[in-house]
């Protein structure tokens, strides 16, 4: 955890990743860390061949555009000409050339990556389909970032869907600090909120527990926490809420878990054959509407939410009809 402890409390197994709390600072992590044989990441260039029209698609719909939003609320229109940014751990280029779409010159924009043979496939994506010529001079490989970067300095630094795969952010943090030029800023976005109230009704079917490569879970507390520590200032802690959540794809990646030799879903025990089965989620494409009413309807009350969700789980017929005939939540 952040603070060193090495005490804790286990919560819950999901898949091969058994998940515990720190008694001393709360930290949700992953122990002992995930064999790296469980951990299997498709190479930036299988994942061009299988969708280069939807990854194109998402960097003008999706994640890159919310980023966008954010760096541009902090840069002024006039500032947005000569800043420099870096992309702490860019993936595929998608917030990149979402940047330069929205305006920000190519040559001002950075990345860091820490697979060299992605690093030259994502640049040669970003030649190709954005005109961002000379892109792979900026693009860096490396797991620490100033190093990686041979002493340059930026304006913004954007770290997304970065923190919760390290397994020492403490150090990563106080790193990032010695990237930013006076005065520069620093963006972390699209950061699971275990405080939310969707984590916390789902408690271990959360969606991003599944991940293998999530070592670490955070609350806006906690993430504010470390930035404090690293002696950052704390301009700004803001969360998605359930009203822009895509329910289809929630319901999706939801997960049976374990605790002992007794098998959970959404807080409530299941027998071991439900939890064989579940994985494919038993929730049917017509109920993505009743869904999202019951999460509307009991958005900041968790506990009450995980129950009404688990009925519909079991497709209880009272309560799918209660969400059916309701009328007084907001429509999708």
């Amino acid at each position: 955890p952040t603070c060193g402890v090495s005490h804790f409390t286990p919560l819950f197994w999901v898949g091969f990743n058994r998940h515990v709390q720190c008694n001393r600072c709360a930290t949700v992590f992953v122990s002992p860390r995930p064999k790296r044989e469980r951990i299997v990441l498709t190479p930036a260039h299988e994942r061009l061949q299988k969708g280069r029209a939807k990854l194109l698609s998402d960097i003008k719909t999706s994640e890159p555009l919310e980023n966008v939003h954010v760096v541009n609320s902090y840069v002024t229109p006039e500032a947005r000409l000569r800043v420099l940014v870096l992309d702490v751990g860019f993936g595929m280029g998608k917030t990149l050339a979402a940047l330069k779409e929205a305006g920000y010159p190519a040559e001002h924009l950075f990345g860091i990556e820490t697979d060299e043979e992605n690093v030259r496939t994502v640049a040669e994506f970003l030649e190709q389909e954005y005109s961002m010529t000379g892109i792979r001079d900026r693009l860096f490989v490396g797991t620490d970032p100033v190093a990686a970067v041979g002493g340059r300095k930026f304006d913004v630094v954007i770290v997304s869907s970065v923190v919760e795969h390290l397994s020492r952010p403490r150090g990563f943090v106080h790193r990032i600090r010695d990237l930013l030029n006076e005065g520069g800023k620093v963006i972390i976005t699209q950061l699971p909120d275990i405080d939310s109230t969707w984590a916390q009704a789902l408690s271990g079917s959360f969606t991003h527990y599944s991940s293998p490569t999530h070592l670490q879970h955070w609350g806006r507390v906690r993430i504010q926490q470390l930035l404090e520590d690293a002696g950052f200032e704390v301009v700004t802690v803001s969360a998605k809420t359930a009203k822009s959540l895509t329910v289809d794809k929630l319901l999706q990646f939801l997960r049976p878990y374990r605790l002992g030799e007794r098998y959970y879903f959404l807080g409530e025990e299941i027998t071991p054959e439900e939890a064989q089965t579940s994985g494919d989620v038993f929730w049917r494409p017509q109920d993505s509407e009743i869904v999202h009413r019951a999460i509307i309807k009991h958005r900041d009350n968790p506990g009450v939410l995980r129950r009404e969700l688990f009925k519909l789980w079991r497709a209880d017929p009272a309560t799918i009809e209660k969400y059916r005939q309701a009328a007084d939540v907001e429509p999708i």
